[in-house]
């Protein structure tokens, strides 16, 4: 058995636990069918395990999705801190429809193939997918100064973006596969400034809309954009901090370490006088001659390579991006690099 324990069996014990909380509300007098796959008490049940992750605000920032006041423990080191009762079946429809109000069609679609096995394996596959997409969020989101927009869509769209970068799923076939990370959209969903500037989902890119057309850019790009990381579990994480530049390999275990190495050596072998600042946005220098922004606000987390002020607060696939585009826009050789 590839996984250590089935995602289904957690997602049909959360669903115990959440028909618990909600017996009583609703006089609900369900039977519990032991050893029955039913897709909808998974994605309660998933429902329930993504509102048991204490952290997940940081993704999770809009109205629908609450933190309860007095987090309930359910023993075992599981805790609910969150009350929310949709989110999943948006992520499930958003991943197999491509748009997060066409959950019946999502279960139409899975439900066309007839052997139930397959469907559970599918299943299975696909939430974790989703919990290992939501840490991954998680993980990413913390570090950075902006916050995610109080926007059920702003958050569905980084989620289907980090699921898109990293697998390939197709419901008509009932296939879950890890690809290479897709950097150029690990890069675009989790860009939480630009989208902030851009005004995305917000005003009038408020409707669903405007979020269906920027799922359809995302998976456009999967399929024309490159990839630089080889399948997660396969010594990706660690050497993310790596370039090439000018044919000599760089690389740091923290972004601090990573850019005093590359600054360094591109002020040993360049005169970078004339392309600094040099900005990431309409608000942030990645380079400045003081550790001042735009805006006027000081660095958040800065070191000084030689006479250069260099902005490190970015999480580490940003961190690659943005000096990899500034060195591009000088005119130095740059490339990135897969994990061997």
């Amino acid at each position: 058995m590839c996984w250590i324990r089935s995602l289904i069996v957690d997602a049909g014990e959360a669903f115990d636990r959440e028909l618990d909380l909600i017996r009583g509300d609703y006089e609900i007098d369900a039977v519990k069918e032991a050893g029955v796959f039913d897709i909808f008490k998974n994605i309660v049940g998933l429902n329930h395990m993504i509102c048991c992750r204490k952290s997940c605000d940081v993704l999770f920032r809009f109205s629908g999705f609450k933190r309860i006041a007095k987090p309930i423990n359910f023993g075992n080191g599981i805790v609910k801190y969150y009350d929310n009762d949709s989110i999943a079946f948006e992520i499930y429809s958003v991943v197999l429809s491509k748009a997060p109000n066409k959950i019946i069609d999502a279960v139409d679609a899975l439900y066309r193939h007839g052997d139930r096995g397959k469907i559970s394996r599918f299943v299975n596959e696909l939430n974790r997918a989703i919990v290992k997409a939501v840490d991954i969020a998680i993980e990413e989101l913390k570090p950075l100064k902006q916050e995610v927009l109080e926007s059920k869509y702003h958050s569905l769209y980084i989620l289907a973006g980090i699921i898109f970068s990293r697998y390939d799923i197709d419901v008509s076939s009932l296939m879950v596969a890890e690809t290479a990370v897709q950097q150029e959209i690990c890069d675009l969903c989790l860009d939480i400034e630009q989208h902030i500037e851009d005004k995305w989902f917000v005003d009038e890119n408020r409707q669903v809309g405007f979020f269906n057309k920027k799922i359809s850019s995302l998976l456009e790009l999967k399929k024309t954009g490159a990839s630089y990381c080889k399948k997660e579990g396969q010594d990706t994480d660690n050497h993310i901090l790596q370039i090439r530049v000018e044919g000599k390999l760089i690389k740091g275990d923290t972004v601090k370490e990573f850019y005093r190495k590359v600054f360094a050596y591109l002020i040993d072998q360049f005169d970078l006088s004339d392309s600094i600042p040099y900005a990431t946005g309409k608000k942030r220098y990645l380079i400045n001659w003081s550790e001042r922004h735009i805006d006027g606000d000081l660095f958040v987390s800065p070191i000084k390579v030689g006479e250069y002020y260099i902005e490190t607060n970015k999480n580490k696939r940003n961190a690659v991006s943005d000096v990899y585009k500034y060195m591009k826009s000088i005119g130095v050789a740059v490339e990135y690099v897969s994990s061997k």
